[in-house]
Order: structure tokens, then C-alpha cells, then sequence
């Protein structure tokens, strides 16, 4: 399926690295200056916490002190949305220690926001796909007895996918040949 390519020649003996590792290491770069992608990365992982924690501030004001949701949409947000919105930004200090989750979502999305869009710019499609099922299936139990995370995973999950899939159109350049030899020095 894929061609392989030796990746360094020492010993007489050849050892081959396939295509797929080659598009990942070698098959691409920027086409804007690294520390624009940076800023752009950092900018759409603030707005994805920010979509993600209006959900939660939502979710959170429509259920209401008896934990059942209320549909009162029609309702001006009254300030205890505004306040659950700004507790689930900060990250911390909520009254439920569920919910705080000190931004480590946010950094781990700011990881894959990185890195995603370069995958899908080299067409590594295996890998997107398995992290999200990576991601899904860690989640999976807990999903079961709270519906509304589990629609707050697949919201979030699509923003990353759509942002990363922008980035990789507008800033990542990928080279259409790779070279015929890698040779690397190595002592075996």
C-alpha cells in the first residue's frame, strides 16, 4: 500500500521506514511563519473553551437548582448564567468540584490543534480517527449515565476537527515527492 523508503545505510543492511512515517516527518511545512500558526492556534483554542464552556453555562442555567431541565429559553439569561459561564472559564472555584476541570481540557485541545491539522494535511486520516475513538472510548462508561457530556464531547470534538481542518487547508504547505534516501550515520 505504501512505498518504503531505507532511512539509513551503516551496516549493509537496510532498514525501511514506510511512506506514512516519511509525509509525517518530512512531507510538509508551514506556509505562514511558525509563531502566526502559534497565535492561531492559541486564538481558536481560547474560542473552542469559550464555545464549549457557553454549552456548559447553558446546560447548567436551563437545569436549575432541581437538576432537571427547565426550557426556559424564552427567559433574558438572568445573571446566574453569566456567573456559571464565568466559573466554567476560570476553570476552578465552581461549588460542584466536578466541574472544575483547571483547563487541562483546554491545553490537551490546544495539543491536538498543534498537531491534528499537520496529520490531515499529510493525509494521515488513521490517526485522527483513532484518537478520537482514543478519546471516546476513555469516556465511554461515564457517558452512559450523563447524555449531556457526551453531546459536549462530540460539539467540542467537531469545532477541533473543523478548526484543525482550516488550519491545515490555509497554513500547511505538503511536498508532493519525497527523497529516494534518508541516509543517516548510525552505530550499530
Amino acid at each position: 500500500m505504501y512505498d518504503s523508503y531505507p532511512i539509513y545505510v551503516n551496516t549493509m543492511q537496510d532498514v525501511y521506514v514506510d511512506d506514512l512515517a516519511l509525509s509525517l516527518l518530512h512531507g510538509w511545512s508551514f506556509s505562514i511563519p511558525w509563531w502566526d500558526y502559534l497565535l492561531w492556534v492559541l486564538v481558536l483554542s481560547f474560542v473552542i473553551r469559550a464555545a464549549m464552556c457557553l454549552v456548559k453555562a447553558l446546560e447548567m442555567w436551563l437545569r436549575g437548582k432541581s437538576g432537571q431541565f427547565d426550557h426556559a429559553l424564552h427567559a433574558p439569561p438572568r445573571p446566574k448564567f453569566w456567573r456559571e459561564f464565568w466559573q466554567s472559564m476560570k476553570g476552578y472555584g465552581s461549588s460542584d468540584s466536578l466541574s472544575n476541570d483547571y483547563w487541562l481540557p483546554s491545553i490537551l485541545g490546544t495539543l491536538e490543534l498543534l498537531v491534528l491539522p499537520v496529520v490531515m494535511a499529510t493525509n494521515n486520516w488513521t490517526f485522527v480517527g483513532a484518537w478520537v475513538g482514543f478519546k471516546a472510548l476513555a469516556q465511554a462508561r461515564h457517558w452512559i449515565e450523563n447524555r449531556s457530556a457526551f453531546n459536549r464531547f462530540v460539539f467540542g470534538t467537531a469545532i477541533l476537527l473543523i478548526f484543525s481542518y482550516v488550519l491545515a487547508w490555509k497554513t500547511i504547505d505538503v511536498r508532493q515527492s519525497y527523497p529516494q534516501q534518508l541516509v543517516m550515520t548510525l552505530d550499530v
